[in-house]
């Protein structure tokens, strides 16, 4: 029970942290988002992907979906990813 409540608590430190990243539009904290493990994608999330990627130019939006790819890439099929 304690380690699922640790689990909850590390994927909400990592959306947020995940959704600070990407209102802020600095690819390097993206970066840094990308190896951080998360359990959910929801509309939330999606709209400030589609926020970030909107305010960057044509080289900038390049970069963000390779970092969007490898964020999310292994996630998507995972046990602890919620559908």
């Amino acid at each position: 029970m304690i380690i699922e409540k640790t689990m909850c608590k590390c994927f909400l430190n990592n959306k947020s942290k995940y959704i600070a990243a990407l209102q802020s539009t600095d690819l390097t904290l993206l970066y840094e988002c990308e190896n951080k493990r998360f359990n959910v994608f929801d509309e939330r999330l999606a709209n400030e992907v589609v926020n970030c990627f909107s305010q960057f130019d044509n080289s900038r939006k390049r970069l963000f979906v390779g970092i969007f790819d490898k964020t999310w890439k292994y996630h998507t099929d995972s046990n602890e990813f919620l559908v």
